[in-house]
């Protein structure tokens, strides 16, 4: 059985985003918008590697407590 992966239907390929995200598998949801031209839904998916991956979260917490410290 052959699969036309050519026309696939936005929800389906909404759906198979979705799992994806779910299971945080972002770098083949990009993949996938990327072959399927969207791009409006790409930069979701790079902010969510962005905050899986940023240590930004606790050196704002270590600054906070520096600062609080100093006054």
């Amino acid at each position: 059985m052959l699969i036309d992966l050519e026309d696939l239907n936005p929800d389906f390929l909404n759906l198979v985003l979705e799992t994806l995200e779910h299971y945080e598998m972002y770098r083949l949801c990009i993949l996938i918008c990327q072959r399927y031209r969207l791009t409006e839904s790409i930069g979701r998916f790079v902010l969510a590697i962005c905050q899986k991956y940023s240590n930004l979260n606790q050196f704002r917490f270590v600054f906070f407590e520096k600062f609080q410290s100093q006054n």
